[in-house]
């Protein structure tokens, strides 16, 4: 079965054949368990990558009617309809999974990229915040917390998430840029350097990053 829509034109006969008759062995080994959600977060995956958008979303929805506290089929749902431009419905969905499952770090994670999505800076902040609380351990959270607040001019607070996301992901050459530009945006020519040494470190040959340490080596007193 093809991950994403098959291309008729890129198949053979019999290799259309064969992959409609797995399709359609997926499908009937899928509806022999309606009455759980599982099978019908199933089909909806297999319906959007054929991009039957409307097919897909009613197996999400019916799937999260089924159990409403289906995080799979609340993100995945969520996702559908930001990719078809439905983001009031996006929220909604994941509005109303967190009031259900208020410590499902994920939902607060996709809110706060929705949000940031829309320019709602304030509200992604605190989403992302709280998604990086109850998922530590996953600093990409922190570093999407750190740009909003960056973004909101909250810089000692940006700094304070950078550094949490540096800690829990040393090897992430996107945290020692970003906290490399934002030293230098504050003239903070010493820790500047330091964090463009490890940047150096962790993406040797990269253009862009040797321009900014070149910029700092410049600016540095």
């Amino acid at each position: 079965m093809c991950s994403r829509p098959c291309r008729p034109n890129r198949l053979d006969a019999s290799q259309r054949r064969a992959a409609e008759r797995a399709v359609g062995e997926f499908i009937a080994a899928q509806s022999t368990a309606l009455d759980l959600p599982g099978p019908h977060l199933n089909l909806a995956v297999l319906y959007e990558n054929q991009g039957r958008h409307a097919l897909a979303e009613e197996h999400y929805r019916t799937a999260l009617r089924l159990d409403p506290d289906f995080t799979p089929a609340r993100l995945n749902l969520a996702r559908l309809l930001n990719e078809l431009g439905r983001n009031p419905d996006a929220e909604h969905v994941l509005r109303d999974g967190i009031a259900r499952v208020p410590d499902e770090g994920e939902l607060h994670y996709s809110l706060g990229l929705l949000l940031g999505e829309e320019e709602r800076l304030p509200e992604a902040a605190a989403a992302l915040g709280r998604a990086a609380d109850l998922m530590p351990a996953r600093a990409r959270v922190r570093y999407n917390e750190a740009l909003a607040l960056q973004r909101l001019g909250r810089r000692a607070d940006a700094e304070a998430a950078f550094v949490k996301a540096q800690n829990t992901d040393p090897e992430d050459p996107d945290v020692a840029y970003a906290l490399a530009v934002l030293y230098a945006q504050q003239s903070d020519w010493s820790r500047a350097r330091d964090a463009a040494a490890r940047l150096a470190a962790l993406s040797p040959g990269n253009p862009q990053v040797q321009e900014l340490i070149d910029r700092i080596r410049r600016r540095s007193p």
